[in-house]
């Protein structure tokens, strides 16, 4: 088993698809977070006309807005679900490439369970996407501590917990998106598939939401609308809220996958 695992680790660093995904996400994670800071300069700048004319409308306006500051940015950064389409795409075409190039077979004639396969191919893919997104927190972060102030009035223990936390929904989606590529094992197809299926059903979410009342209640329970939630459940002292829905994701998505891979005829 260690061995399999080994030989996936060498084929993903091997790879230029983990290589890409993460230089873009450090990129892409510094750049949001130049690119907002530059917005709040803008806001600030002109915060008295706006308040004086918009009113109450003003302050609903601003309350979307993160607070200017390092912890602010580093939670924004956590609960953006941009970067998981960078995740999808490397898990997807990991395993995908695994179909095509015949290694599914392989392992299984060198005597290792379908169970073990997918095990290896889970741990893999958890590690691919902590590092994609960990490197965009990361680049997103050095901007901040460029741009903006340290202060906040959320304790480093906190941070911790709730950083751990959005590390652990990490590994719920990168689950799912495991799952898509053992459903659909084509790479343009799965790439497609993971992103416009999140995107759809994040998308019937945020209508209900609007038209529903309370439906935020409901609407927590989507695993890309759990990472918004992180913050307000630890100060509230409910952090088991997302840890028990990233958990029964991972179980759900991982039974589902699994049962998949072993019904799949392997050529």
């Amino acid at each position: 088993m260690s061995g399999l695992i080994r030989a996936d680790f060498k084929k993903l660093f091997k790879g230029k698809t983990l290589l890409v995904c993460s230089i873009i996400a450090v990129c892409f994670g510094a750049l949001m977070i130049y690119i907002m800071n530059m917005s709040m300069n803008m806001i600030d700048s002109q915060l008295d006309m706006m308040s004086s004319i918009m009113g109450e409308d003003m302050e609903i306006a601003l309350s979307g807005i993160p607070q200017r500051n390092v912890w602010s940015m580093v939670s924004y950064l956590f609960t953006d679900s941009d970067v998981g389409i960078l995740t999808a795409i490397c898990i997807c075409v990991f395993i995908t490439s695994e179909y095509s190039m015949g290694t599914f077979k392989n392992s299984v004639s060198r005597g290792f369970s379908r169970t073990q396969i997918y095990i290896s191919k889970f741990i893999v893919s958890v590690v691919s996407s902590l590092i994609i997104v960990s490197l965009f927190v990361i680049g997103g972060t050095v901007v901040a501590v460029i741009c903006m102030p340290t202060d906040t009035d959320v304790s480093v223990w906190q941070m911790i917990v709730m950083i751990l936390t959005y590390l652990f929904l990490a590994v719920a989606a990168a689950s799912m998106y495991l799952m898509f590529a053992m459903l659909f094992r084509k790479t343009g197809v799965s790439v497609a598939a993971s992103i416009c299926i999140v995107v759809f059903v994040s998308s019937i979410f945020e209508v209900l939401g609007v038209f529903v009342e309370n439906f935020s209640n409901y609407s927590r329970f989507w695993i890309f609308n759990t990472f918004t939630i992180v913050e307000k459940s630890c100060l509230n002292g409910e952090i088991y809220i997302p840890l028990l829905i990233g958990l029964g994701y991972i179980i759900v998505t991982t039974i589902t996958g699994l049962m998949v891979f072993k019904k799949r005829d392997i050529k």
